[in-house]
């Protein structure tokens, strides 16, 4: 019940951050944005074949900026980073930064041009040397000083330097802090010719388990975000739609993990084939005759039926994914 009932929440609250996430889009004449998000959340009913159990559904419009289906899309894509970094023997997480940029002068390239510099990164002689293999996920973000692009970077690395020496046990607490600070500056020095930027951008570099960096790659968008960014939404969104946003490379790449399957959707009765169509009652089925068709088959208007709504199914299908 406290289950349902926090799931309950967060559709309201997804809900709520959708309709003002539309309101924006209206505003800024962003009219086919707005179109694919009305898709998302509308009601529609769903009717058990064999017994004709009445189950309530909604659609999805599967964006990676939807406040609904976004986080949905990142809980699956986090699963999945759990299992690969678990896998990693020294999960090393590292946020990559670059200088802001200004809402008037960023390119629907801007993600990927972010990662095109994260691949020079990886053919250096820095990170070749030392790096087995990871993933890394794009995000963006405007806290009011331009737009903050950045990448989350999740790396199988027991030490990322060429001329710092890794510590020793011998070494006392500031001695490992100044081979630390070095070592950051060498990956801020290289990660900076990779961007072509003269200032040095900031890194964030820490040691991490799966569970919290697979929480850090989950997102390319958060609603509130989204919703309360100072400049146009609407070049953000097409830039993510355009953009692979989570990628993976090295020891981490092509590797199949295992999902757990999801039950079909069942009525009470344990029956797990459905139809939009209300089911005919066997009193409307002995009123409807049974007629000849063009091919000169015999078929009753209750298989007509069934057939309409699994015709309108698979049209709904493409639309929207059923929960």
């Amino acid at each position: 019940m406290k289950a349902q009932l926090e799931l309950f929440g967060r559709e309201v609250e997804a809900g709520q951050w959708r309709a003002e996430l539309l309101a924006r889009l209206d505003l800024e004449g962003e009219t086919k944005l707005a179109a694919r998000l009305r898709t998302c959340g509308l009601d529609f009913r769903l009717y058990c074949k064999a017994c004709g159990y009445l189950h309530l559904a909604k659609t999805k419009c599967s964006r990676k900026w939807c406040p609904s289906c976004g986080p949905k899309r990142g809980n699956e894509r986090a699963a999945r980073l759990r299992m690969i970094i678990a896998a990693m023997k020294w999960p090393l997480h590292i946020t990559l930064t670059r200088q802001n940029v200004d809402w008037e002068t960023a390119t629907r390239s801007l993600l990927a041009d972010l990662h095109k510099s994260f691949g020079k990164l990886r053919r250096s002689k820095l990170w070749a040397t030392n790096v087995v293999g990871g993933c890394v996920a794009a995000e963006i973000t405007d806290k009011g000083n331009g737009l903050h692009p950045h990448l989350h970077a999740v790396v199988d690395c027991r030490w990322l330097a060429l001329k710092t020496p890794e510590p020793h046990h011998t070494d006392s607490p500031e001695g490992r802090r100044a081979k630390f600070r070095s070592a950051a500056t060498e990956l801020q020095s290289e990660w900076a010719r990779c961007l072509g930027q003269e200032t040095p951008p900031s890194l964030f570099i820490r040691r991490c388990d799966a569970g919290a960096a697979a929480e850090i790659v989950k997102y390319a968008l958060k609603a509130e975000d989204a919703v309360n960014c100072e400049g146009k939404i609407g070049p953000i969104l097409r830039m993510i739609d355009a953009t692979r946003m989570v990628r993976t490379f090295g020891s981490c790449f092509g590797i199949k993990v295992i999902e757990t399957k999801t039950s079909p959707l069942t009525c009470p009765a344990g029956h797990s084939e459905w139809t939009t169509t209300r089911p005919m009652t066997a009193e409307q089925i002995e009123r409807n005759p049974v007629h000849v068709n063009s091919s000169g088959k015999r078929r009753c208007r209750e298989e007509e039926a069934r057939v309409d709504a699994a015709i309108e199914l698979e049209v709904l299908a493409e639309l929207c994914r059923i929960v």
